[in-house]
């Protein structure tokens, strides 16, 4: 299997996260990334905002290039005066009605699907809303494909929320794809919840790099 390189602007942040005590890691400038041990790292940690106040979105600018794909992790919650909440994505701050999605979806027993064209807010993941049961927040993943190549871009998500558990209608669970109409490199993410008009203090969004 071929070992991928590394670029030089992320050498700083991964070894700033990955210390080991009992093994090294050695990293250069388009050199291979590998541990003394020989394995070698498949993803790298970019950036993450845990909110300590309400907020109105969260941006993850300046994406670095020298991955293949992204992955986003969220464990949100939102003021919405109901039991859950959406977020929507947008790429490098476009407005227009340029996404399309697909959506799947379990609510309670019941399977259920939806689709979206030329939408200037896509979905991607769910929140708690602020009716959920206190102190839990909707955990959620998106895979994030090819957002370095000139090519226009997809993302698939994955989420569920609990609401306040007084009913089975609450407990949701849903897979998201999203298209993009653009074929920029992607250089940041904004995040937003739909209803809102906040994520709630604790929030926690990570994102990640595939080498």
């Amino acid at each position: 299997m071929k070992i991928p390189t590394i670029s030089a602007e992320l050498i700083e942040g991964l070894r700033s996260r990955f210390h080991p005590k009992d093994r090294s890691i050695y990293l250069a400038a388009n050199c291979l990334a590998y541990l003394s041990n020989g394995a070698y790292l498949s993803n790298a940690f970019i950036a993450e905002t845990i909110l300590a106040a309400s907020a109105a979105s969260v941006t993850f600018s300046n994406i670095p290039q020298g991955f293949r794909s992204l992955i986003l992790y969220t464990s949100a919650r939102s003021t919405a005066i109901a039991t859950s909440d959406n977020i929507h994505l947008r790429f490098n701050g476009d407005s227009g009605a340029n996404y399309d999605s697909q959506q799947l979806f379990g609510n309670a027993a019941t399977a259920s699907a939806s689709t979206s064209r030329a939408t200037s807010l896509p979905v991607i993941v769910l929140t708690e809303g602020a009716n959920s049961r206190a102190n839990c927040f909707a955990p959620g993943i998106a895979f994030i494909f090819d957002y370095s190549r000139t090519v226009e871009k997809t993302a698939i998500g994955l989420s569920s929320a609990i609401g306040d558990l007084s009913a089975d209608a609450q407990l949701l669970t849903i897979m998201r794809s999203l298209h993009w109409r653009n074929s920029n490199v992607v250089t940041s993410i904004v995040l937003v919840p739909a209803s809102g008009p906040n994520f709630t203090a604790g929030s926690r969004f990570q994102l990640y790099g595939v080498l």
